[in-house]
């Protein structure tokens, strides 16, 4: 993850932690004991902080596994030296354990379009992944016999262009969703609001 990636995440985080913040002090109604209640602000909040968030800070982790990966394949052909191809095979098995471990928080198929589209694009990044660590291999193996064949950098280069949108899209719903639900909650806090003021008249 580079700087500017970092300080976006926690300026989105500080955002989010303001607002539920806020939504906690203004809705304290909402508050059971320890039980959360379907369709409460309590729910939105549980969701964001032990869902989306998690997920979010695992694509990000993702995206830099990959980038990562591609650095140590290319400084592995420019340096010839082992521990950067090591780096690579290292990186990627990374990239598919934190990808196992974002599928936990996706939500289970209930046939709805995102996430459906979620499964899809989750899909397309696997096998991608794979593509891309075949062609790394056929790099490597081209490198290795003394003769480094062009088309099998080429072919690198382009399961990486085929790999970086999918990762980028996969962050960018995971903000958009966090942003929908931190919207929710203004809204549920704007509703609550507005009930008190009519219990008051």
């Amino acid at each position: 993850m580079n700087k500017n990636q970092i300080l976006a995440l926690n300026a989105l985080c500080v955002v989010i932690a303001v607002a539920v913040s806020w939504a906690v002090f203004t809705v304290a109604s909402d508050y059971d004991d320890d039980i959360v209640k379907p369709g409460t602000i309590q729910e939105d909040i549980s969701h964001i902080t032990d869902v989306q968030i998690p997920a979010l800070v695992h694509s990000h982790q993702i995206q830099s596994d990959l980038l990562e990966g591609v650095e140590e394949a290319f400084a592995y052909v420019i340096l010839n030296d082992d521990n950067e191809k090591d780096e690579f095979y290292k990186k990627m098995s990374d990239f598919e354990k934190r990808v196992n471990v974002y599928i936990k928080f996706s939500p289970n198929i209930e046939d709805k379009p995102e996430d459906v589209e979620e499964t899809e694009l989750l899909d397309a990044i696997i096998l991608a992944q794979k593509s891309l660590v075949k062609s790394a291999t056929v790099m490597f193996e081209s490198h290795e016999s003394g003769d480094l064949d062009m088309a099998t950098v080429l072919a690198f280069e382009k399961d990486i262009d085929e790999i970086v949108p999918l990762v980028d899209e996969l962050i960018e719903e995971e903000i958009e969703d966090i942003n929908e639900h931190v919207h929710e909650i203004g809204e549920k806090v704007k509703e609550s609001s507005s009930d008190d003021e009519d219990d008051d008249d």
